[in-house]
């Protein structure tokens, strides 16, 4: 399409200057438009086919759907065209990804290109729009027409209406406008009476931004202004556009209004979205992934502004909310304290949430609630995170394990070790007492299951990070370094012989906390079938496991099974595993999944001496 640039106004805008329409071989300079039906809705506003090659994204034409005539939008040209592409922006798009869903959109459509001597025909189906959002869709297509006719062979239908619209439809979008009208439109840009309009416009952005910014509550006219300008561009550049550029090439001609563009992005409310979204489809390349990325970063604002759900189930759910978790598919580690509280490093939130007996959380750690897009080795989409990643004392960024530190006296503590390589130490008030950097150059790889543990062992701090292991005391002081001879562990847990169990595969390798391997404790007990697992010491110092088969093992000592329950009827993600009392603790797929080893134990053993009995 067009090339953008990125400069700086004196006024402190960021502009995107787009220069450099292509003028290929001219085409049709005259174009009509026809439909199988137009829709006039109950505001009175007609649907016409006009709608849909006119070049503005805020308006669509939309069928009739009381007509029996099967669905057609057709555009005539008044001599033949080289065609290499067709674009469609399907659906009503004007309030964004909500008018897109409430309105039918095309499904599976065919295109026809007529006219050029051999007739060409294409069949495509649209991608999924309520998953995506507003997409514009390019379509290869190669071949001479006189007409170019879209057929709707199957439709969507909206959530509320059933319709269909279709925003836009373009001939040779991405290959730079070519049409001569376009080539004499970015002549008469250039002129002096187009570079006054242009200055105007500009102005007149410049003080609805400032409006907006000195309003105690906004101006609801003036952001409707910028938006409009952001979506389909300027008002001097549409009039000369429906003037002076035949229909199906419009679109091309009207790119996004650059500074008010910025404004939108500067003012940074989420009311502007279905503005940003049709800007970002408005151009191809580079210039659409960087609007796009900033609208992702809107939705984001959106989620964290609107405060999420107010009844997020018992033991966590997906999300940002207090008691919501989010891994993003990683591990989250979890622990119990000597008072039976459940405490859960929430990674993706950047957080560790505190849940009481009944699944209530009730105390969290971590910065305030923010926007983040931070994530292992580099960055993520934009979302709204329950706290934001911090460096102060108390903040984590991704926190990936936690180890309690037991004091009978005053209550436990607790350690923390996050993404960035920093060790937090929190007292029994649950205040920080102290932190430090682990002494790597590695980093922590995701979808691996984890790479980070730390453990509390006989009054020492051990940290694995990725091969090495370091020891501390706890405040701090490294004791001693030490790579672990099998590689990468996938998990770890404190023995009460004082030594440490890393998960290499299958195996649980029980090592010293000077780095002296002494080789598997668990023998073939845990059988074949899983991939995934973790394991625990109870209050008694009794070892648990977990596998991604979902059962549960209990060891009457290590190597030695007491017996196996099965806490889940499917496949566990990454389960890590917690027991107090009996009771065991798997959190998975941002959940904790709570179960009675006991009571499930006496169960099973009913069942079977009742089949027994038969």
């Amino acid at each position: 399409m067009t090339s953008t640039m990125f400069t700086v106004s004196r006024l402190g805008f960021a502009c995107l200057a787009f220069v450099g329409f292509l003028s290929i071989s001219p085409v049709a300079q005259a174009a009509r438009v026809t439909s199988s039906s137009a829709l006039t809705d109950t505001d009175g506003v007609r649907h016409t086919a006009a709608m849909a090659f006119d070049g503005l994204l805020k308006t669509a034409w939309a069928e009739d759907d009381a007509s029996s005539e099967p669905t057609w939008l057709e555009l005539s040209l008044d001599r033949k065209t080289e065609i290499s592409s067709i674009s469609i922006w399907p659906g009503n798009i004007v309030k964004g990804s909500r008018s897109l869903k409430e309105c039918g959109r095309p499904l599976d459509v065919t295109i026809t290109l007529l006219g050029g001597g051999e007739v060409i025909t294409k069949t495509v189906r649209m991608p999924n729009l309520v998953k995506l959002g507003p997409t514009r869709v390019d379509i290869p297509m190669t071949g001479t027409a006189r007409k170019v006719r879209i057929s709707v062979d199957q439709a969507q239908e909206g959530f509320v209406f059933t319709n269909t619209y279709i925003a836009e439809v373009a001939i040779n979008f991405l290959e730079g406008a070519p049409d001569a009208s376009i080539a004499r439109l970015e002549n008469w840009s250039q002129t002096k009476s187009a570079l006054l309009r242009k200055e105007r416009a500009r102005a007149s952005v410049i003080d609805a931004f400032e409006k907006i910014s000195n309003a105690q509550f906004g101006d609801a006219d003036a952001f409707q202004m910028i938006m409009d300008y952001a979506s389909d561009g300027a008002p001097y550049m549409r009039k000369r556009v429906k003037a002076s550029v035949p229909y199906g090439f419009r679109a091309q001609a009207l790119p996004p209004h650059d500074v008010a563009l910025q404004a939108i992005l500067k003012l940074k409310d989420a009311n502007g979205i279905p503005a940003l979204e049709m800007a970002s489809m408005r151009v191809s390349g580079n210039e659409s992934r960087v609007i796009k990325e900033k609208t992702k970063l809107f939705y984001a604002y959106q989620d964290l502004q609107s405060g999420g759900r107010r009844n997020v189930p018992a033991w966590g759910d997906t999300g940002f909310e207090k008691g919501a978790l989010r891994g993003f598919g990683e591990p989250l580690a979890i622990q119990a304290d000597r008072d039976g509280n459940i405490l859960v490093v929430d990674t993706g939130n950047h957080r560790v949430q505190r849940f009481g007996s009944r699944g209530v959380v009730t105390k969290m750690w971590g910065a305030k609630p923010n926007i983040s897009n931070a994530w292992f080795g580099g960055e993520r989409d934009y979302y709204a995170s329950g706290a934001g990643d911090g460096k102060g004392p108390g903040e984590f960024r991704l926190p990936v394990d936690i180890a309690i530190i037991p004091n009978k006296k005053e209550g436990d503590g607790f350690v923390v070790l996050d993404e960035a390589g920093r060790v937090q130490r929190f007292g029994s008030d649950g205040r920080p007492v102290v932190g430090w950097g682990v002494r790597s150059h590695t980093k922590l790889d995701s979808s691996v299951g984890g790479q980070g543990y730390i453990e509390f062992v006989k009054g020492k701090i051990l940290v694995i990070w990725t091969y090495q292991a370091f020891l501390y005391t706890l405040d701090g002081e490294e004791l001693a370094a030490w790579e672990v001879a099998d590689g990468v562990p996938n998990g770890s847990v404190a023995l009460k012989n004082g030594k440490v169990g890393l998960i290499i595969g299958p195996k649980l390798i029980q090592y010293s906390v000077d780095g002296f391997r002494h080789g598997s404790i668990l023998g073939d007990e845990l059988g074949e079938g899983f991939e995934s697992w973790d394991a625990t010491l109870d209050q008694d110092g009794k070892l648990w496991v977990v596998t991604d088969t979902g059962l549960v093992v209990k060891y009457k000592k290590p190597g030695k099974v007491d017996y196996t329950i099965p806490v889940a009827n499917y496949s566990l993600i990454q389960p890590r595993i917690a027991v107090v009392d009996d009771i065991v603790y798997v959190v998975e797929r941002d959940k904790v999944i709570v179960v009675d080893a006991l009571d499930r134990r006496a169960k099973l053993d009913f069942e079977a001496k009742e089949a027994a009995a038969k």
